[in-house]
Parts: structure tokens; C-alpha cells; sequence
């Protein structure tokens, strides 16, 4: 078996002599994948493609193939075989972050994805992106106008005594956080997000924690990042989690990751991350 790898580091050649077949692939423009997660979909020097959310490891070559190999599902981004895979549209947006469909949507000749890329060229699916970002900025400005007015945000400042703005942001408005837990499942485990408070994983009956002390990072304008360390131990590492804070009309937690082992990312979409 060989492998060889062009210069263009989002071009990967895999070459299979046994089976006499060849199958490149662009990674980088490989329909489905999570931007953030390319470079978890390139083989690895065995030539084996490790699956997302667990050490199940596939050949290369089953990446793509119309066959859901992985336990996790994670082998298929491009196609509709895994049922309960997720496809990321081609179009992201801060308003639409990790944007996604299910996997069984994929070339159904329904257009799902406001950009069409879940279908074929043949579909001729339109382009709807820019009014479905203009109806949900007109969303997140009338949720504002209802619950985040500059005297509510200034009470959530003043019903903490001298609020740190470092942990709660400006005004300490990410301070009403702590008084939410969002559940979301994977496979076979059951996630509780307490924002600021506590992130614990149960599989049948083991609960861990996987963070429990927070720091809260500014990415740019519209992106808040809670880091959630200090989780049960590993190894003699603590796990440790990160949520994103994505500015949204409701409250809701929207994907859980794993990209690395014991390091666990969140996504909540609030009102409050529209500062």
C-alpha cells in the first residue's frame, strides 16, 4: 500500500495498489464537513481515517462511499447514507454558525441548505441566504427590544454586587447564564450545560464532570467563548469543556463536539451574546 501527498495541503491523494484504484479527494472543498474540522478528515500516516467522536479507525478509501462505516457517523458528510449524520452547509454565517442539515436530506432533491449546497447543480436550487440572514437579524432585534433593553442588562449588573465584567462580559450581561442548564444527547450520552456553573456527562450510569471552572474569552465582535475547566480527572488531566456563545432570537443549545479526547465543544445560541 502506498500513500502520496501533493504539495497543496488540501489536495490528498490516496493510492490503494491491492485493489488497483485511486481516490482523490478536495478537502477543502469536500461538501458537508464543519470548516472547523478539515483537518480531521485527513488520513493518517497508516492511511486510515479515525472517526470523529470515538478511536474507531476506518480505511481511507471508505470516506464518502455511500456506507455509514463509523459508529458516530461521521464517516459520511458529503452523502445521505448515515441517518443520523449532520451535513454543514456550504454557508456559514455568525448568525448561522455551524449551520447544518440531517444527513438524510442530502440529494433529495429538496433544497434545504439556503445556498443549495446539500443538492446537485441539476437541482438548480436558488439562493435564499441573504433574506433568511435579514429575517433572523429582524428576529434578534425584536427579541432585544423585549428582553434585552439597557435597563434589563443593568439589572443583571445590579443584582450581582460588583459584577466582574471579565467573567460576565459588559454589564454583566452573561451573568443570566447561570441561572440556565441546557441538555443535548450523543450516541448514547446524556450532556447538562450549566453555563458558569457546572457541565457533567452521563453514560448509563457514570455521570462525570467535564468542567466546572469558568473563564469567558472574546473572540471578535459577535463571538463569546466560556471556557469550563478544572473537570474530573483523566489520566491525571482534567477534562475540560469550551461553550460558544452564539448570538440567536431564543435560548437553546444547538451541537456538543469532542474534538479531542476529554475536551468537550458546546454551542448555545441566547439573545444575550447580540451585545
Amino acid at each position: 500500500m502506498h500513500y502520496s501527498f501533493p504539495e497543496d495541503e488540501n489536495l490528498i491523494t490516496f493510492a490503494n495498489l491491492n485493489k488497483n484504484t485511486s481516490l482523490k479527494l478536495s478537502i477543502k472543498d469536500m461538501r458537508g464537513i464543519n470548516k472547523e474540522m478539515q483537518k480531521l478528515y485527513e488520513p493518517n500516516e497508516k492511511g486510515m481515517f479515525k472517526c470523529l467522536t470515538n478511536n474507531q479507525f476506518i480505511d481511507f478509501d471508505k470516506l464518502n462511499d455511500d456506507y455509514c462505516d463509523c459508529l458516530d457517523e461521521s464517516d459520511e458528510p458529503s452523502t445521505n447514507a448515515c441517518q443520523f449524520g449532520k451535513f454543514y452547509c456550504s454557508f456559514q454565517d455568525k448568525l448561522l454558525p455551524n449551520y447544518h442539515i440531517p444527513s438524510s436530506r442530502v440529494d433529495d432533491k429538496i433544497c434545504d441548505c439556503c445556498d443549495g449546497s446539500d443538492e446537485k447543480p441539476e437541482s438548480k436550487c436558488m439562493n435564499t441566504c441573504d433574506s433568511l440572514i435579514s429575517k433572523l437579524k429582524n428576529q434578534v432585534k425584536e427579541r432585544n427590544s423585549e428582553s434585552l433593553s439597557i435597563p434589563e442588562k443593568k439589572k443583571y449588573s445590579t443584582n450581582e454586587m460588583k459584577v466582574d465584567e471579565n467573567l460576565y462580559g459588559p454589564e454583566g450581561v452573561f451573568s443570566k447564564l447561570k441561572k440556565k442548564c441546557y441538555n443535548i444527547s450523543s450516541s448514547e450520552t446524556l450532556y447538562k450545560v450549566c453555563p458558569y456553573r457546572k457541565i457533567t456527562q452521563r453514560r448509563s450510569k457514570k455521570k462525570i464532570c467535564i468542567g466546572r471552572v469558568p473563564s469567558l474569552v472574546k473572540k471578535n465582535s459577535n463571538h463569546w467563548i466560556l471556557k469550563m475547566n478544572g473537570g474530573d480527572n483523566y489520566h491525571n488531566k482534567p477534562r475540560a469543556s469550551e461553550i460558544n456563545l452564539i448570538c440567536g432570537s431564543t435560548d437553546e443549545i444547538t451541537s456538543v463536539q469532542e474534538p479531542q479526547k476529554n475536551f468537550f465543544v458546546f454551542s448555545i445560541k441566547t439573545p444575550v451574546a447580540c451585545l
